[in-house]
């Protein structure tokens, strides 16, 4: 019985200990490395920090305009056809009767005079400018949900020219004001991704550059350690885990600002502030913290694998 529990035990024993050795020549040894050498990886700690906080900020932005792109998208299928003052309802009929039976449209619904009033009422600002004309200045409607927003231009011509629609302004459809916005979110997307690729290539520089200074000033450690035989992915993994204690630093920092702005500006009490950041919620922050710091880690260790990739006996 005794000899079948140490049977038994050894193995787990052995285990035991080579994990032991494991985390004190790799994890603890990087954790040192890179507490003793914390001064000079501020640099590189800071320079993490700072791409995380311009990455979260952009990220924050991106979700914002990606919900505020979708809401603009909804209602630009909405296209409004404006009638003219002296449109019979005979000519409303057949215009709302030749838009349902196109495949093209979704639903089609009139909006009168009185109607149109009551929704430019609960505009900012429009029911002063509304009294100041005296009159209703807006003409009744008739309202088409279009199923794809590629069809609109084909639909706002179609109609344009039918009896009873108002020529001078047959419909809402703007195609410059709806290509220059998109226009607009490309180039500021573009000139967003170039500035964060700059500035993760000279973050990695500066992270390789700092494991490596590490590694020149611990070259006699290293040495013994060749000399004992140990193998190179034993060498390199202190250094990678003190390249990932340095992404992870700094992009907890860099993260947390972030988010805590965010948060902040979600649950401001101005509706006016939280308006700027739709789509925003305390789930994706969550998800987007989680991101960034793995992103963090993730970088240090890679930029720690470039400082020691040339690492010989």
């Amino acid at each position: 019985m005794s000899s079948a529990v140490t049977a038994t035990e050894a193995p787990r024993r052995r285990v035991s200990i080579i994990a032991r050795n494991l985390l004190d020549l790799v994890f603890r040894a990087g954790y040192r490395n890179w507490s003793r050498n914390l001064a000079g990886t501020l640099p590189a700690l800071a320079s993490i920090a700072l791409l995380v906080l311009l990455a979260g900020v952009a990220a924050v932005l991106a979700i914002a305009l990606s919900s505020l792109s979708a809401a603009q998208a909804k209602q630009a299928t909405m296209l409004h056809v404006y009638l003219r003052d002296d449109a019979t309802p005979s000519q409303v009929f057949r215009l709302e009767d030749g838009l349902r039976g196109d495949g093209r449209v979704a639903s089609v619904a009139y909006v009168s005079k009185a109607q149109a009033l009551v929704r430019a009422d609960l505009r900012p600002g429009m029911p002063q400018l509304v009294a100041a004309s005296g009159t209703n200045p807006f003409p009744a409607s008739v309202d088409v949900r279009v199923k794809s927003l590629s069809d609109v231009r084909l639909l706002a011509a179609a109609v344009s020219a039918a009896p009873g629609v108002d020529q001078n302004y047959p419909d809402s459809y703007d195609a410059a004001t709806y290509a220059r916005l998109q226009q607009a979110l490309r180039t500021v997307a573009l000139a967003g991704l170039g500035l964060l690729l700059l500035l993760l290539t000279i973050t990695a520089s500066v992270t390789a550059g700092s494991i490596r200074s590490t590694l020149l000033a611990r070259r006699d450690e290293v040495e013994i350690m060749w000399l004992v035989g140990s193998p190179p992915w034993m060498i390199r993994a202190p250094f990678l885990i003190e390249g990932a204690l340095i992404g992870g630093v700094g992009a907890a920092i860099g993260s947390i600002v972030t988010v805590g702005l965010a948060v902040a500006t979600v649950h401001a009490q101005a509706s006016a502030m939280s308006a700027f950041l739709p789509g925003v919620t305390d789930a994706a922050l969550a998800v987007l913290m989680a991101l960034l710091l793995a992103g963090g880690v993730g970088l240090g260790s890679l930029s720690a694998l470039v400082g020691v990739r040339d690492l010989k006996r």
